[in-house]
């Protein structure tokens, strides 16, 4: 019988150990891989949830901006028995948001340009002080339930002594 004088190799403990240290590195890598895969998505919704954000902020802002005192017929800040918030002008034009939508004077409507943001029932306009209005916009990703929301204040010009 011929026996083996060249006992190069692993043995079976080796192996084994080997396995294990590569298959724990492998769950490793792979969470942190998905983990890195959810933030990327989390920011990429946080961003476009604040861009659409500053863009509805902005068209209500330029809108009261140049609004006189004297403009304003009524204010709904919430209308009866409703989420709506607006200001009702002299003209019958409204401005403020009526049933999830955004609406600015000349009755054109702001259209969200991501279809997967909603306006949420959070979002309100209240009077700080007379003449002066704060705006809380609360918007929604509707697949994932996150919402960012952002508060500006704004006065508007006073022409009624």
């Amino acid at each position: 019988m011929k026996t083996l004088k060249n006992e190069k190799g692993l043995t079976l403990s080796e192996l084994l150990a080997a396995l294990t240290l590569t298959t724990l590195i492998g769950f490793i890598a792979y969470g942190i891989l998905f983990n890195g895969y959810k933030t990327y998505d989390r920011v990429n919704v946080e961003a476009a949830l604040r861009d659409e954000a500053d863009l509805i902020m902005a068209e209500l802002l330029n809108q009261l901006f140049l609004l006189k005192e004297s403009e304003i017929d009524r204010t709904y800040f919430p209308q009866p028995n409703s989420t709506n918030y607006f200001i009702q002008l002299t003209n019958g034009q409204k401005i403020g948001f009526i049933d999830g939508k955004v609406f600015l004077d000349n009755d054109s409507q702001y259209i969200i340009q991501n279809n997967n943001i909603r306006i949420t029932d959070e979002t309100k306009i209240q009077e700080v002080k007379k003449g002066q209005y704060r705006i809380i916009l609360s918007l929604e990703w509707i697949e994932t339930n996150q919402t960012l929301t952002t508060e500006s204040e704004i006065g508007i010009i006073k022409d009624n002594g």
